[in-house]
């Protein structure tokens, strides 16, 4: 399938969205390791 050129290329989509999910990650991981911030984040959606 070829891509239009204005589209990123499979590898490149690839880099680009393990690099979110990595970062989603790890702020739900020091998010749930920092109790302060946890408390904030629960009061902020109350």
């Amino acid at each position: 399938m070829k891509l239009p050129p204005w589209m990123p290329r499979w590898p490149e989509l690839t880099r680009e969205t393990l690099t979110v999910i990595g970062g989603a990650v790890l702020a739900a991981v020091i998010i749930s390791q920092v109790p302060s911030v946890k408390r904030f984040i629960k009061d902020a959606w109350n």
